[in-house]
Protein backbone atom coordinates (compact mmCIF):
# COMPACT_ATOMS: atom_id res chain seq x y z
CA UNK A 1 0.00 0.00 0.00
CA UNK A 2 2.79 2.41 0.54
CA UNK A 3 4.38 1.63 -2.59
CA UNK A 4 1.26 2.38 -4.43
CA UNK A 5 0.23 5.90 -2.75
CA UNK A 6 3.73 6.97 -3.03
CA UNK A 7 3.89 6.03 -6.88
CA UNK A 8 0.80 7.64 -7.71
CA UNK A 9 1.43 10.84 -5.45
CA UNK A 10 4.05 11.28 -8.36
CA UNK A 11 2.89 10.14 -11.13
CA UNK A 12 -0.33 12.24 -10.29
CA UNK A 13 1.40 15.22 -12.16
CA UNK A 14 0.99 13.44 -15.67
CA UNK A 15 -2.57 14.75 -15.47
CA UNK A 16 -1.87 17.97 -16.42
CA UNK A 17 0.07 16.89 -19.22
CA UNK A 18 -2.41 14.30 -20.51
CA UNK A 19 -3.44 15.80 -23.99
CA UNK A 20 0.24 16.45 -25.17
CA UNK A 21 1.28 13.00 -25.49
CA UNK A 22 4.03 13.02 -28.41
CA UNK A 23 6.61 10.56 -29.62
CA UNK A 24 10.55 10.72 -28.22
CA UNK A 25 12.62 12.45 -31.10
CA UNK A 26 16.51 12.23 -31.03
CA UNK A 27 17.75 15.61 -31.15
CA UNK A 28 20.91 17.03 -31.95
CA UNK A 29 22.32 20.53 -31.17
CA UNK A 30 21.85 22.63 -33.94
CA UNK A 31 22.73 26.14 -34.72
CA UNK A 32 19.45 28.38 -33.62
CA UNK A 33 18.21 31.39 -35.22
CA UNK A 34 15.47 33.82 -33.26
CA UNK A 35 12.85 34.82 -35.38
CA UNK A 36 9.33 36.78 -35.06
CA UNK A 37 6.55 34.47 -35.61
CA UNK A 38 3.66 35.87 -36.81
CA UNK A 39 -0.25 34.37 -36.57
CA UNK A 40 -2.29 36.51 -38.31
CA UNK A 41 -5.66 35.46 -39.73
CA UNK A 42 -8.34 38.66 -40.55
CA UNK A 43 -11.67 37.21 -42.38
CA UNK A 44 -14.48 38.35 -43.07
CA UNK A 45 -16.59 37.58 -40.22
CA UNK A 46 -17.89 40.28 -38.42
CA UNK A 47 -15.39 40.02 -34.87
CA UNK A 48 -12.46 40.73 -32.88
CA UNK A 49 -9.71 39.90 -34.89
CA UNK A 50 -7.06 38.29 -33.71
CA UNK A 51 -3.09 38.44 -34.47
CA UNK A 52 -0.45 35.99 -32.32
CA UNK A 53 3.06 37.28 -31.99
CA UNK A 54 6.04 34.81 -30.28
CA UNK A 55 9.55 33.38 -31.52
CA UNK A 56 11.19 30.86 -32.57
CA UNK A 57 12.67 28.54 -29.61
CA UNK A 58 14.93 25.70 -29.27
CA UNK A 59 13.72 22.34 -28.91
CA UNK A 60 14.58 21.85 -25.33
CA UNK A 61 12.16 24.75 -24.41
CA UNK A 62 8.39 23.59 -23.76
CA UNK A 63 6.11 26.49 -24.55
CA UNK A 64 7.10 28.92 -27.66
CA UNK A 65 8.34 32.87 -26.00
CA UNK A 66 5.58 35.18 -26.55
CA UNK A 67 7.09 38.88 -28.17
CA UNK A 68 5.28 41.08 -25.43
CA UNK A 69 4.42 44.58 -25.33
CA UNK A 70 4.39 44.85 -29.23
CA UNK A 71 2.47 47.89 -31.26
CA UNK A 72 0.28 46.03 -33.81
CA UNK A 73 -2.38 48.13 -36.50
CA UNK A 74 -4.35 46.81 -39.49
CA UNK A 75 -4.73 49.56 -42.00
CA UNK A 76 -7.02 49.47 -44.99
CA UNK A 77 -6.89 51.17 -49.07
CA UNK A 78 -9.52 53.20 -47.59
CA UNK A 79 -7.30 55.01 -44.68
CA UNK A 80 -9.14 53.11 -41.94
CA UNK A 81 -6.61 52.01 -39.27
CA UNK A 82 -7.76 49.46 -36.77
CA UNK A 83 -5.60 49.48 -33.42
CA UNK A 84 -5.12 45.91 -31.18
CA UNK A 85 -4.45 45.37 -27.82
CA UNK A 86 -2.23 42.67 -26.14
CA UNK A 87 -4.92 40.69 -23.81
CA UNK A 88 -2.59 38.20 -23.00
CA UNK A 89 1.22 37.28 -23.26
CA UNK A 90 1.73 37.25 -27.19
CA UNK A 91 -2.15 37.77 -28.13
CA UNK A 92 -3.65 41.16 -29.43
CA UNK A 93 -7.22 41.18 -30.45
CA UNK A 94 -8.93 44.33 -32.11
CA UNK A 95 -10.24 46.93 -30.27
CA UNK A 96 -12.99 47.17 -32.28
CA UNK A 97 -15.19 44.36 -34.04
CA UNK A 98 -14.60 44.45 -37.85
CA UNK A 99 -14.29 42.35 -41.12
CA UNK A 100 -12.40 42.14 -44.08
CA UNK A 101 -14.38 44.02 -47.34
CA UNK A 102 -14.25 43.12 -50.87
CA UNK A 103 -11.86 45.24 -53.15
CA UNK A 104 -10.24 46.65 -50.27
CA UNK A 105 -6.48 45.84 -49.65
CA UNK A 106 -5.06 44.80 -45.78
CA UNK A 107 -1.56 45.64 -44.40
CA UNK A 108 -0.53 44.55 -41.33
CA UNK A 109 1.95 46.43 -39.11
CA UNK A 110 4.12 45.36 -36.34
CA UNK A 111 6.54 47.13 -34.03
CA UNK A 112 7.88 45.35 -31.29
CA UNK A 113 9.00 46.32 -27.80
CA UNK A 114 12.29 46.75 -28.70
CA UNK A 115 11.59 49.15 -31.60
CA UNK A 116 12.20 47.01 -34.55
CA UNK A 117 9.68 47.12 -37.37
CA UNK A 118 7.47 44.95 -39.64
CA UNK A 119 5.09 44.88 -42.10
CA UNK A 120 3.19 43.03 -44.73
CA UNK A 121 2.34 43.21 -48.45
CA UNK A 122 -1.32 44.21 -48.94
CA UNK A 123 -4.14 41.29 -49.23
CA UNK A 124 -7.33 41.18 -49.88
CA UNK A 125 -10.19 39.01 -49.82
CA UNK A 126 -10.65 35.97 -52.70
CA UNK A 127 -13.69 36.78 -55.16
CA UNK A 128 -14.36 33.09 -55.06
CA UNK A 129 -17.94 32.51 -53.01
CA UNK A 130 -17.78 30.48 -50.28
CA UNK A 131 -19.70 27.03 -50.50
CA UNK A 132 -22.12 25.56 -48.38
CA UNK A 133 -21.05 22.07 -46.51
CA UNK A 134 -22.20 19.71 -43.59
CA UNK A 135 -20.87 17.45 -41.21
CA UNK A 136 -21.91 14.32 -40.08
CA UNK A 137 -19.93 11.58 -37.61
CA UNK A 138 -19.90 8.20 -38.60
CA UNK A 139 -18.52 4.92 -36.64
CA UNK A 140 -15.21 3.22 -38.05
CA UNK A 141 -14.09 0.05 -37.07
CA UNK A 142 -10.67 -1.60 -37.37
CA UNK A 143 -8.46 1.64 -38.24
CA UNK A 144 -5.14 1.38 -38.96
CA UNK A 145 -4.00 0.39 -35.70
CA UNK A 146 -6.88 -1.90 -35.45
CA UNK A 147 -9.06 0.31 -32.97
CA UNK A 148 -12.53 1.57 -33.73
CA UNK A 149 -13.69 5.16 -33.68
CA UNK A 150 -15.66 7.70 -34.82
CA UNK A 151 -15.02 9.67 -37.94
CA UNK A 152 -16.11 13.26 -38.72
CA UNK A 153 -16.78 13.85 -42.18
CA UNK A 154 -16.90 16.79 -44.34
CA UNK A 155 -19.17 16.74 -47.76
CA UNK A 156 -19.38 19.87 -49.88
CA UNK A 157 -23.15 21.05 -50.66
CA UNK A 158 -22.57 23.53 -53.40
CA UNK A 159 -20.13 23.48 -56.85
CA UNK A 160 -18.31 26.56 -56.48
CA UNK A 161 -17.97 29.43 -59.67
CA UNK A 162 -15.72 28.88 -62.50
CA UNK A 163 -12.39 29.99 -61.00
CA UNK A 164 -10.41 27.39 -59.32
CA UNK A 165 -10.83 27.38 -55.45
CA UNK A 166 -8.21 26.99 -52.63
CA UNK A 167 -9.37 25.72 -49.02
CA UNK A 168 -8.24 25.56 -45.72
CA UNK A 169 -9.96 24.05 -42.60
CA UNK A 170 -9.49 24.56 -38.97
CA UNK A 171 -11.52 23.26 -36.47
CA UNK A 172 -12.40 23.15 -32.40
CA UNK A 173 -13.43 20.23 -30.42
CA UNK A 174 -15.12 20.77 -27.05
CA UNK A 175 -16.23 17.76 -25.00
CA UNK A 176 -17.72 16.76 -21.74
CA UNK A 177 -16.40 15.05 -18.73
CA UNK A 178 -18.12 13.65 -15.99
CA UNK A 179 -15.90 13.01 -13.39
CA UNK A 180 -16.07 8.49 -12.18
CA UNK A 181 -15.37 9.09 -8.75
CA UNK A 182 -17.17 12.57 -7.94
CA UNK A 183 -19.14 12.57 -4.51
CA UNK A 184 -21.96 14.08 -3.25
CA UNK A 185 -20.28 14.14 0.63
CA UNK A 186 -17.32 15.55 1.54
CA UNK A 187 -15.30 14.95 4.60
CA UNK A 188 -14.54 17.28 7.69
CA UNK A 189 -11.89 16.39 10.12
CA UNK A 190 -12.94 19.29 12.64
CA UNK A 191 -13.54 18.01 16.35
CA UNK A 192 -16.89 17.65 16.95
CA UNK A 193 -18.15 18.97 13.56
CA UNK A 194 -20.06 16.43 11.77
CA UNK A 195 -17.54 14.14 9.55
CA UNK A 196 -19.70 13.77 6.28
CA UNK A 197 -21.27 17.04 5.48
CA UNK A 198 -23.00 17.25 1.74
CA UNK A 199 -21.48 19.17 -1.06
CA UNK A 200 -23.61 22.62 -1.14
CA UNK A 201 -23.51 21.88 -5.06
CA UNK A 202 -22.10 19.22 -7.84
CA UNK A 203 -19.48 21.00 -9.07
CA UNK A 204 -16.80 19.22 -10.40
CA UNK A 205 -18.88 16.58 -11.08
CA UNK A 206 -18.99 17.60 -14.71
CA UNK A 207 -17.19 19.60 -16.67
CA UNK A 208 -15.93 21.30 -20.34
CA UNK A 209 -12.93 21.71 -21.98
CA UNK A 210 -11.69 22.91 -25.60
CA UNK A 211 -8.80 22.64 -27.61
CA UNK A 212 -7.77 24.65 -30.96
CA UNK A 213 -6.63 21.87 -34.23
CA UNK A 214 -2.80 22.46 -34.68
CA UNK A 215 -3.52 20.80 -38.18
CA UNK A 216 -2.98 22.20 -41.47
CA UNK A 217 -5.80 20.79 -43.71
CA UNK A 218 -6.05 22.17 -47.25
CA UNK A 219 -7.85 20.99 -50.37
CA UNK A 220 -8.36 22.69 -53.59
CA UNK A 221 -10.09 22.42 -56.98
CA UNK A 222 -7.29 23.46 -59.44
CA UNK A 223 -6.97 19.96 -60.43
CA UNK A 224 -10.77 18.36 -60.22
CA UNK A 225 -13.54 18.66 -63.34
CA UNK A 226 -16.24 20.12 -60.58
CA UNK A 227 -15.37 22.52 -58.43
CA UNK A 228 -16.72 20.49 -55.65
CA UNK A 229 -14.60 19.08 -52.79
CA UNK A 230 -15.24 15.17 -52.20
CA UNK A 231 -16.01 14.36 -49.07
CA UNK A 232 -13.45 13.61 -46.34
CA UNK A 233 -12.34 12.56 -42.55
CA UNK A 234 -11.94 16.00 -41.08
CA UNK A 235 -11.25 14.27 -37.65
CA UNK A 236 -11.17 10.73 -36.58
CA UNK A 237 -10.91 10.02 -32.40
CA UNK A 238 -10.43 6.68 -31.45
CA UNK A 239 -12.76 4.63 -29.12
CA UNK A 240 -10.36 4.95 -26.22
CA UNK A 241 -10.05 8.65 -26.66
CA UNK A 242 -11.46 10.34 -23.17
CA UNK A 243 -12.15 13.16 -25.12
CA UNK A 244 -15.34 11.30 -26.66
CA UNK A 245 -15.78 9.49 -23.46
CA UNK A 246 -19.59 10.92 -22.64
CA UNK A 247 -20.30 13.83 -25.12
CA UNK A 248 -18.56 15.80 -27.70
CA UNK A 249 -19.00 18.34 -30.34
CA UNK A 250 -16.73 19.60 -33.08
CA UNK A 251 -16.55 22.98 -34.92
CA UNK A 252 -15.47 23.13 -38.37
CA UNK A 253 -14.27 26.53 -40.32
CA UNK A 254 -13.85 26.37 -43.71
CA UNK A 255 -11.28 28.87 -45.10
CA UNK A 256 -11.62 30.28 -49.08
CA UNK A 257 -8.20 31.49 -49.66
CA UNK A 258 -5.42 32.89 -52.14
CA UNK A 259 -3.64 31.09 -54.34
CA UNK A 260 -0.33 32.09 -52.45
CA UNK A 261 -1.90 31.42 -49.06
CA UNK A 262 -2.60 27.63 -49.80
CA UNK A 263 0.74 27.39 -51.37
CA UNK A 264 2.59 29.01 -48.34
CA UNK A 265 0.46 26.96 -46.56
CA UNK A 266 1.03 23.51 -48.31
CA UNK A 267 4.73 24.18 -48.22
CA UNK A 268 4.26 24.48 -44.11
CA UNK A 269 2.79 21.64 -44.03
CA UNK A 270 5.17 19.24 -46.29
CA UNK A 271 7.69 20.81 -43.58
CA UNK A 272 5.66 19.84 -40.48
CA UNK A 273 4.91 16.19 -42.14
CA UNK A 274 8.25 15.71 -42.74
CA UNK A 275 10.35 16.57 -39.65
CA UNK A 276 12.16 19.34 -41.02
CA UNK A 277 11.28 21.59 -38.67
CA UNK A 278 13.62 19.28 -36.53
CA UNK A 279 16.49 19.81 -39.13
CA UNK A 280 19.00 22.47 -38.99
CA UNK A 281 16.47 24.28 -42.07
CA UNK A 282 14.28 25.90 -40.09
CA UNK A 283 11.01 26.79 -41.60
CA UNK A 284 12.46 30.63 -42.15
CA UNK A 285 13.65 29.85 -45.44
CA UNK A 286 9.42 29.41 -46.48
CA UNK A 287 9.04 32.83 -47.82
CA UNK A 288 5.62 34.45 -46.61
CA UNK A 289 4.20 38.07 -47.16
CA UNK A 290 5.80 39.06 -43.75
CA UNK A 291 9.06 41.40 -43.78
CA UNK A 292 11.36 43.23 -41.77
CA UNK A 293 11.07 46.90 -42.38
CA UNK A 294 14.93 47.77 -40.86
CA UNK A 295 16.44 45.00 -42.59
CA UNK A 296 15.43 42.98 -45.63
CA UNK A 297 17.85 40.50 -45.02
CA UNK A 298 16.18 39.57 -41.48
CA UNK A 299 13.70 35.91 -41.63
CA UNK A 300 10.41 36.94 -40.69
CA UNK A 301 7.54 33.58 -40.22
CA UNK A 302 4.32 33.31 -40.86
CA UNK A 303 1.49 34.64 -43.30
CA UNK A 304 -0.73 37.75 -42.99
CA UNK A 305 -4.23 35.83 -44.27
CA UNK A 306 -7.71 36.77 -45.49
CA UNK A 307 -10.48 34.61 -45.89
CA UNK A 308 -14.08 34.14 -46.59
CA UNK A 309 -15.18 31.84 -43.90
CA UNK A 310 -18.33 29.26 -43.12
CA UNK A 311 -18.56 27.25 -39.69
CA UNK A 312 -20.53 24.12 -38.70
CA UNK A 313 -20.41 22.29 -35.61
CA UNK A 314 -21.66 18.62 -34.91
CA UNK A 315 -22.39 16.76 -32.02
CA UNK A 316 -22.44 13.03 -31.25
CA UNK A 317 -22.39 10.31 -27.83
CA UNK A 318 -20.54 8.04 -26.89
CA UNK A 319 -23.85 5.78 -26.78
CA UNK A 320 -24.54 6.78 -30.22
CA UNK A 321 -21.48 4.21 -31.80
CA UNK A 322 -20.79 2.18 -28.34
CA UNK A 323 -22.50 0.13 -25.83
CA UNK A 324 -23.16 1.90 -22.62
CA UNK A 325 -20.55 0.25 -20.82
CA UNK A 326 -20.05 1.28 -17.08
CA UNK A 327 -18.79 4.60 -17.53
CA UNK A 328 -15.92 3.72 -14.88
CA UNK A 329 -14.86 0.83 -17.44
CA UNK A 330 -14.18 3.42 -19.96
CA UNK A 331 -10.64 5.23 -20.71
CA UNK A 332 -11.06 8.67 -18.57
CA UNK A 333 -8.58 11.98 -19.08
CA UNK A 334 -6.78 10.69 -15.57
CA UNK A 335 -4.42 7.10 -16.20
CA UNK A 336 -4.37 6.40 -12.95
CA UNK A 337 -7.85 6.86 -11.91
CA UNK A 338 -7.80 4.10 -8.69
CA UNK A 339 -9.27 3.81 -5.46
CA UNK A 340 -7.47 3.00 -2.18
CA UNK A 341 -8.85 1.92 1.22
CA UNK A 342 -7.52 3.63 3.94
CA UNK A 343 -7.43 4.34 7.36
CA UNK A 344 -7.38 7.52 9.78
CA UNK A 345 -5.25 7.19 11.50
CA UNK A 346 -1.48 6.26 9.52
CA UNK A 347 0.19 3.53 9.44
CA UNK A 348 3.05 1.14 8.87
CA UNK A 349 1.47 -0.08 5.52
CA UNK A 350 -0.36 3.67 4.91
CA UNK A 351 2.63 6.25 5.50
CA UNK A 352 -0.12 9.12 5.22
CA UNK A 353 -3.09 9.38 7.31
CA UNK A 354 -6.63 10.42 5.93
CA UNK A 355 -6.53 13.77 6.61
CA UNK A 356 -2.93 14.34 5.60
CA UNK A 357 -3.91 12.85 2.00
CA UNK A 358 -6.79 14.60 1.65
CA UNK A 359 -5.06 17.77 2.61
CA UNK A 360 -2.34 17.22 0.50
CA UNK A 361 -4.61 18.63 -2.33
CA UNK A 362 -3.56 15.85 -4.08
CA UNK A 363 -6.47 13.11 -3.36
CA UNK A 364 -10.35 13.30 -2.83
CA UNK A 365 -12.15 11.23 -0.67
CA UNK A 366 -14.69 8.99 -2.24
CA UNK A 367 -16.76 6.34 -0.69
CA UNK A 368 -17.23 2.60 -1.42
CA UNK A 369 -19.77 0.56 0.72
CA UNK A 370 -18.33 -0.12 3.70
CA UNK A 371 -15.19 1.26 2.57
CA UNK A 372 -13.80 4.50 2.99
CA UNK A 373 -11.18 5.29 0.19
CA UNK A 374 -9.55 8.12 -2.13
CA UNK A 375 -9.28 8.43 -5.74
CA UNK A 376 -6.52 10.93 -7.06
CA UNK A 377 -8.39 14.09 -7.36
CA UNK A 378 -8.95 14.65 -11.19
CA UNK A 379 -10.89 11.26 -10.59
CA UNK A 380 -13.37 13.45 -8.47
CA UNK A 381 -12.98 16.75 -9.34
CA UNK A 382 -13.02 17.34 -12.92
CA UNK A 383 -12.53 21.44 -12.42
CA UNK A 384 -8.91 20.26 -11.44
CA UNK A 385 -8.11 20.43 -14.98
CA UNK A 386 -11.75 21.52 -16.92
CA UNK A 387 -14.13 24.45 -16.44
CA UNK A 388 -17.18 24.00 -14.86
CA UNK A 389 -18.41 26.40 -17.07
CA UNK A 390 -21.27 25.29 -19.63
CA UNK A 391 -20.31 26.51 -22.95
CA UNK A 392 -23.33 28.78 -24.44
CA UNK A 393 -23.59 27.17 -27.84
CA UNK A 394 -23.09 23.59 -25.62
CA UNK A 395 -26.52 21.58 -26.61
CA UNK A 396 -27.59 18.16 -25.02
Amino acid sequence: MKTIIGNNYYLFLLVLIFCSCVEPYEIKNETFDDFLVVEALLTDEIKYQEVNLSRTYGLEEVVANAEENATVIISDSEGVIYDFDEIEPGKYTSRVVFSAKPDVEYRLSIMTNSGRKYGSRPVKLVSEDVVDFKLYAKGRINDVEGLDGVEIYYEGLEVSNENSSYYRYDYVETYKIVAPYWFDETIDFTPGAYPFPGKENDDGRVCFDTNKSNEIILKNTSELQVNLIEPFVIKFNKQINPKIQHRYSLLVTQHVISREAYVYNEILKDFSESGSIFSENQPGVITGNLFSEDNPDETVIGYFEISKTLSKRVYFNYTDFFEDNAFKSRPYFVDLCKIFPVTWNSSFEQPLSLQEMIESGFYIFYYEPVLQVVSPVGCGDCSFFASIVVPDFWEE
